[in-house]
């Protein structure tokens, strides 16, 4: 009789315990359904949660997991997830910084203070990234330009440089009214516009006036976009029409940088054909078959002959290259093949009288990133021109 006491007592243990649990085959004591995905883009789509039964257990949170992959399925515990207190309402998120053209798998969950209970799995395929174009922001791309931006004062010409990895270095110290060389280090805002209260500064300005741009806190967009390079002046070799193209803001730069999907994965420091930057790949590419790729941020960690840059180049690959920066008339000579300083849209603030600016620099053995620098700075300058559908 004791034995059967026992036993019957394991066994009643044994099936509260699986009655409880998510695994296939238990009844619920919540029963979770996972939304049909909708409003699918490149980069979000919209999921949802609906719990059509709850019994003994309240529910605390609800929400969505999603992952890459079916086995394991996504889980809570273990993959990207939205969560939300439970009010006895649906829950409904938009899933960002997706990756375009994947199908993702994705399941509603509910949450009590013991348990876990799981909607059924579902699939949503992404929109296929347009060729050769960079994520910016969810469901924004662009195209970069086929160079950094040049000007010559003597005829007043723009142009993208005619190699992605082409930098002046220490010519930029040339820089007058009359100079006919080229020079790619310029001021913020320093298209030739004349923004009103802010003056109007030209591409070669190197004066202690540390307000360059727009009076107050304004980026180069809306009434100010004209104080943006590509907004306001004809690129000769980029279609020689004003409005054709225009600087990234800081959100964009930092998207690009840590907001797309797999972002550290289309990204290296690298040295091409001797010259130092950084190669970020387009969205609906991989890094070619047989080429050298090495984690890190030095140059020398990835050292490429120039028919392998011409191989990444010819898929959309965009070189940065280190093109150091310039204070007034002077060009610090040290970080010419070391950093790369390139100007955003972004005011940043204004410090003891002086205005800064954001500005996305890189340097190696340093993270790539979005920092303040001062407005009179000369700062490599990349243009881009948004893709429409």
């Amino acid at each position: 009789m004791r034995v059967f006491t026992k036993l019957f007592t394991v066994c009643t243990l044994f099936c509260l315990t699986t009655f409880a649990s998510t695994t296939k085959g238990a009844s619920p004591i919540v029963k979770v359904t996972t939304v049909s995905p909708s409003k699918i883009e490149y980069t979000t789509a919209k999921c949802g949660v609906k719990i059509e039964t709850t019994a003994n257990e309240e529910i605390q949170k609800i929400g969505v997991c999603w992952g890459l992959n079916i086995s394991p399925e996504p889980d809570y515990n273990n993959s990207n997830a939205l969560v939300s207190d439970y009010n006895g309402v649906s829950y409904m998120p938009t899933i960002k910084n997706l990756e375009p053209g994947k199908t993702y798998h994705v399941r509603a969950f509910a949450k009590t203070k013991t348990n876990t209970f799981y909607g059924a799995d579902s699939t949503f395929t992404l929109k296929e990234a347009p060729e050769n174009a960079f994520l910016v922001a969810n469901n924004k791309f662009v195209y970069f330009s086929p160079g950094n931006l040049q000007y010559q004062a003597s005829t007043n010409t723009w142009r993208f440089a005619p190699h992605q990895y082409d930098c002046i270095g220490l010519k930029n110290e040339r820089i007058s009214e009359t100079y006919d060389g080229w020079i790619d280090l310029f001021g913020w805002a320093t298209s030739g516009y004349d923004c009103d209260n802010g003056g109007c500064y030209k591409p070669y300005d190197f004066t202690t006036k540390f307000i360059y741009g727009p009076t107050d806190d304004q980026s180069l967009v809306d009434e100010f976009k004209n104080c943006d390079w590509g907004v306001y002046n004809p690129i000769s070799n980029g279609g020689n029409q004003v409005g054709q193209w225009r600087t990234l803001t800081k959100d964009e730069w930092e998207y690009l940088l840590s907001g797309r999907s797999n972002a550290d994965k289309k990204r290296i420091y690298c040295c091409i054909n001797g010259k130092n930057g950084i190669i970020f790949l387009p969205d609906n590419h991989q890094w070619p078959d047989g080429l050298a790729i090495n984690s890190g941020n030095f140059y020398n960690n990835t050292i490429y002959e120039l028919e392998e840059w011409e191989e990444i180049e010819s898929i959309g690959g965009i070189f940065l290259p280190t093109t150091g920066y310039r204070h007034n008339n002077n060009v610090n000579g040290p970080t010419i093949n070391n950093s790369g300083c390139y100007w955003s849209s972004s005011y940043g603030n204004i410090n003891g009288g002086l205005k800064q600016v954001y500005h996305m620099g890189f340097s190696s053995g340093c993270k790539a990133e979005c920092s303040k620098i001062l407005a009179s700075t000369g700062c490599s300058v990349r243009l881009v021109k948004d893709v429409t559908f």
